[in-house]
């Protein structure tokens, strides 16, 4: 749980720098070639508003870049959070829902 934690505050860091070089006027970043230009797969179907102002063209490179990347950035801390509640979740289902055969609960380990 606490390399999930970690994970997030990473993560929370990184999105949090994007959107500070994002925001900040006159500023012009260069981008290394890895960086993402286009809508992460996993946010490709979710609609028309978010494909519109992401579109190739519609934005200088570099702002496009950072978009991407803000994307890319949020997408991870959403898939993170959900693994670790998941993770969470199952740690408490099995403190609390253990049972011996005749039904009765046990006290937790």
């Amino acid at each position: 749980m606490y390399v999930m934690q970690q994970k997030r505050r990473d993560l929370m860091m990184q999105l949090e720098q994007l959107m500070t070089q994002l925001n900040a006027p006159g500023t012009v970043t260069t981008f290394p070639s890895s960086s993402m230009s286009q809508i992460p797969d996993s946010l490709a179907g979710v609609g028309t508003k978010v494909s519109t102002a992401f579109r190739a063209g519609s934005l200088p490179a570099t702002t496009t870049n950072l978009q991407g990347d803000l994307l890319q950035a949020a997408d991870q801390i959403t898939s993170n959070m959900g693994e670790f509640l998941r993770e969470l979740d199952q740690a408490q289902d099995q403190e609390n829902t253990a049972t011996v055969p005749n039904g009765h609960y046990r006290e937790p380990l």
